[in-house]
């Protein structure tokens, strides 16, 4: 709805080819890691599984660097490291009955997790610069949209019933609804600075806000 709603007030111009594949090759990772990341807080706490997922921006910093050629100063690589390093030292700190040591299957989802994320936003990021913002915005959402779908229709063996069950979850909704801003937010911080990686250095206080709530 959100999407439909951009379309209604917005001239976009199509990308090309490769770029569209780029651009459903990152969501369908973006889906695959959401669904992942919601199996590793279904079998550990919130306080864990968010701050072990929460450092894909570090991942995001050394593909860029690696894949894209993008620079960064010591000075940058250093505050970006100590943030998100921080933010999931912190996070963890409000849950700490747990051995962090001890790799069970929600840290090992949460860790996958992040590499996942952080592949998917280094793709995002690559196409940047090569067009318009608004464009992968909304035809990311779609992609993203047509691959939930298809993954929903394939574990529930084709059931309109669960379809219907998914689009009236009023939990799933607003969680959809809060995700969909966030990714607004973060596609017009990226190309006001030219990169994803400031703008996820930053979202990866999420840890912090994730751990404080479920502890309240």
């Amino acid at each position: 709805a959100c999407v439909i709603g951009f379309l209604a007030f917005a001239e976009l111009d199509i990308p090309s080819n490769g770029q569209i594949f780029l651009i459903a090759l990152a969501n369908l990772i973006f889906v695959t890691s959401f669904l992942l990341l919601i199996k590793a807080l279904s079998l550990g706490p919130t306080g864990i599984v968010i701050p072990l997922q929460s450092v894909f921006p570090a991942y995001v910093l050394g593909f860029s660097i690696i894949f894209l050629g993008q620079s960064f100063g010591l000075g940058q690589i250093l505050a970006i490291l100590a943030i998100v390093v921080g933010a999931a030292v912190v996070g963890y700190e409000h849950n700490q009955t747990n051995n962090l040591l001890k790799v069970s299957p929600d840290k090992k989802l949460a860790i996958l997790v992040g590499l996942l994320w952080g592949i998917g936003n280094t793709i995002t990021n690559s196409l940047i610069d090569e067009g318009e913002w608004q464009s992968l915005y909304v035809i990311g959402n779609i992609f993203m949209v047509f691959f939930a779908l298809v993954l929903l229709l394939v574990k529930t063996n084709f059931s309109g019933a669960a379809v219907r069950r998914a689009a009236l979850n009023k939990s799933g909704i607003l969680a959809g609804v809060i995700l969909t801003v966030g990714t607004f937010a973060a596609y017009i911080g990226a190309s006001i600075v030219g990169s994803l990686v400031i703008i996820l250095t930053i979202a990866a206080g999420e840890s912090l806000v994730a751990s404080l709530l479920s502890r309240i």
